[in-house]
């Protein structure tokens, strides 16, 4: 291949737009980056003075109680009532789900 021909090349490339030594910051001025999706903030549970350890979810809060003992507080819990997910509040018991304690076994 001639020199000229080469030279004929690199202009052509150049007027393209295809030469490599084009900053990379023109290609990302060029195209603007469409901005993030936030997610939605998860609601937290209602605390309930009188219950200790239960909530009322911010999503149905009709329904009923929700037991969050055991859960710590920003957890991110599912309500059972509506499917979704809401946060344990702050300031919320944090004393393990009540559980049947077993009978002491009988001496021998």
């Amino acid at each position: 291949m001639s020199l000229q021909m080469k030279y004929a090349l690199l202009i052509l490339a150049a007027l393209s737009g295809l030469s490599c030594s084009r900053p990379a910051t023109e290609d990302a001025s060029a195209a603007p980056t469409p901005p993030a999706e936030e997610k939605p903030a998860v609601p937290e549970g209602i605390l309930i003075p009188t219950k200790p350890g239960f909530v009322v979810s911010p999503h149905s809060p009709q329904s009923g109680y929700v037991d969050v003992r055991g859960f710590p507080p920003g957890t991110e819990v599912n309500d059972p009532f509506s499917g979704r997910l809401f946060r344990v509040p702050e300031g919320i018991e944090n004393s393990p789900a009540a559980s049947p304690t077993p009978a002491p076994a009988a001496p021998n």
